[in-house]
């Protein structure tokens, strides 16, 4: 069986140790805040959002070719398969981006294996699905075998989220600003989940920041199925919040059940704004009925 390289970009926003415990490789996008372009870890999380709650913008763009050959090429020269994970392709253009160097790439590398699959996910339920990949490939299955357990799994993990100021869905296209303002006005939060084909769709809309981190909670206890062992927390730089999730959720799931607590990174917290909370979590199917 030949060695293979299980991989993904930032916007998984896998920690640090989990990465290294999983042996998952990361390939870093670059965002860009004040007017400064920055990779990886040259801002704390908390800094990050700090400067976004205090009005700077951060634009994100998609990687590069040449990110993509630099990153993978070293583990192809060492005789290396490669099983990539992108950004779902309906939030960002790096799928596509991937699947033209992977082409090139296989063209210089014929006798290697080249998997690069549009994962249908993003933030930290990418990362989220990429742990059970690695199990997966632990239990001795080969690229080809873990391609299509990929294939077969990524839409059983479900992704639900609630954004606490919408003013960073306006600079995205979600919403208007007149939506914006009578959100912030009548403290309206959207219920937001990721559907079959990778997009961001709202399904419902609460009111209160209180109410809106229980409807995560309760609904996910509503949707996971008996497999669920693990539920993680995304929470873009609210841990205290996150905290509070992780205690209500241990009093109505499974105390069996892990919970997790992951931040969500700069590339997709340039999408979601600061206070951003999420959880993800196996399901049969993660579909929901729109409002």
């Amino acid at each position: 069986m030949n060695k293979f390289v299980l991989a993904t970009e930032s916007t998984a926003d896998l920690p640090a140790s989990v990465a290294e415990e999983y042996d998952i490789k990361i390939m870093y996008l670059h965002y860009v805040v004040g007017g400064e372009e920055h990779c990886g870890d040259s801002l704390t999380m908390h800094e990050f959002y700090e400067r976004l709650r205090a009005g700077e913008r951060s634009i994100t763009s998609q990687g590069n070719p040449s990110d993509y050959d630099a990153f993978w090429r070293p583990y192809l020269e060492e005789g290396c398969d490669i099983l990539h994970l992108e950004l779902s392709s309906a939030i960002s253009g790096t799928y596509k981006t991937a699947c033209k160097v992977a082409e090139d790439l296989k063209k210089e590398f014929p006798e290697r294996t080249i998997y690069v699959v549009d994962s249908l996910s993003a933030a930290p339920g990418l990362g989220f699905f990429m742990t059970y990949i690695a199990k997966y490939r632990d239990q001795g299955h080969d690229v080809k075998e873990c391609y299509e357990y990929t294939e077969r799994m990524k839409l059983k993990f479900n992704y639900i989220f609630t954004v606490d100021d919408l003013r960073t869905l306006v600079s995205t296209g979600r919403v208007t600003a007149t939506e914006a303002f009578l959100g912030r006005v009548l403290q309206i939060k959207p219920i937001l989940f990721i559907n079959n084909s990778g997009e961001l769709k709202p399904f419902w809309k609460v009111v209160s920041r209180k109410v809106s981190l229980k409807f995560l909670c309760d609904r996910a206890k509503t949707k996971f199925v008996p497999e669920t062992d693990r539920i993680v927390i995304g929470h873009a730089d609210c841990p205290q919040d996150a905290e509070k999730m992780k205690e209500y959720l241990k009093t109505i799931v499974d105390p069996k059940i892990d919970i997790d607590i992951w931040e969500v990174g700069p590339v997709i917290g340039s999408h979601v704004g600061p206070d951003m909370m999420s959880i993800f979590f196996i399901v049969e199917d993660r579909l929901v009925k729109p409002y």
